[in-house]
């Protein structure tokens, strides 16, 4: 949840809501902007993920090993990636 920091300029959260419910430039661009925050913060979890990934990859010496992390770690992301 985002902190509302209108409080401290006067405008209340449910001032806020109200103003978006009366104004749809102001709820679709409010919209956007969390759809964008959302799409990073999957990104940014996928890249943590990645980063993990070729952490574990680069610590094996075991070809055999190697490719048994490939495959086990690529299981959960293309279950994932064919929910979306």
């Amino acid at each position: 949840m985002i902190a509302l920091e209108g409080a401290e300029h006067g405008v209340t959260p449910m001032e806020l809501l109200a103003l978006l419910a009366r104004d749809a430039p102001a709820r679709d661009a409010a919209l956007a902007i969390r759809a964008a925050i959302d799409g990073h913060r999957r990104r940014e979890s996928d890249l943590a993920a990645l980063v993990e990934i070729a952490r574990d990859l680069a610590s094996l010496a075991d070809p055999g090993g190697v490719l048994d992390t490939i495959v086990r770690r690529a299981a959960p992301c293309s279950a994932r990636t064919s929910r979306t």
